[in-house]
């Protein structure tokens, strides 16, 4: 979604902020923004993160940069080009998250704090997703990360997709343990 210069999903919006005003390079931004919503969601939610919650924001740290300068810049494609490609990064995105989420091996940061407060609360998955992702997009932009019209358009998409894909794989509700 990066390479096409149409703006980049909410969470990542976040990221970049953090990385453009800390001077940290994207990867460790992520890794730390990551990590940090991980232990705020687990302690609102006395939840014990699955491996999954762990190993997503470090994983997908290590990784970001290399794929950054792995992939070719989209920039001068044509404009239904860059649509496509924005798109495609969005489904991507929608499917991927929904299908953690239903192996229940521990949710990434942003959607554990979703599914904390959706289970604290008792709504849907995307009712708190939707706005959680809204945020991010306020506080990457104010932070100085580049918001561009594939961020409102992921930001009002990601929640229904990731909620319709998980619906469809859930492994029968078996999120990691609650602290008592």
């Amino acid at each position: 979604m990066l390479t096409t210069h149409l703006g980049t999903d909410p969470y990542g919006l976040l990221v970049s902020g953090v990385s453009e005003s800390s001077g940290l390079s994207y990867g460790l931004a992520n890794a730390v923004v990551g990590l940090l919503l991980v232990v705020a969601w687990c302690g609102l939610g006395r939840r014990l993160p699955g491996l999954g919650s762990v190993v997503q924001p470090l994983v997908t740290g290590a990784t970001a940069n290399l794929a950054l300068d792995l992939l070719p810049d989209a920039q001068d494609a044509p404009l239904a080009v860059r649509i496509g490609l924005l798109a495609l990064g969005i489904v991507t995105m929608g499917t991927g998250a929904g299908l953690y989420l239903g192996a229940a091996l521990g949710p990434g940061p942003l959607e554990g704090a979703a599914v904390t407060v959706s289970e604290l609360r008792g709504w849907s998955f995307a009712r708190v997703y939707t706005p959680l992702l809204v945020v991010c997009v306020v506080t990457g932009a104010a932070l100085g990360g580049t918001l561009g019209a594939g961020t409102l358009v992921a930001a009002l998409c990601l929640g229904p997709l990731v909620e319709a894909v998980r619906s469809r794989t859930d492994a029968g509700g078996a999120e990691p343990p609650v602290r008592g």
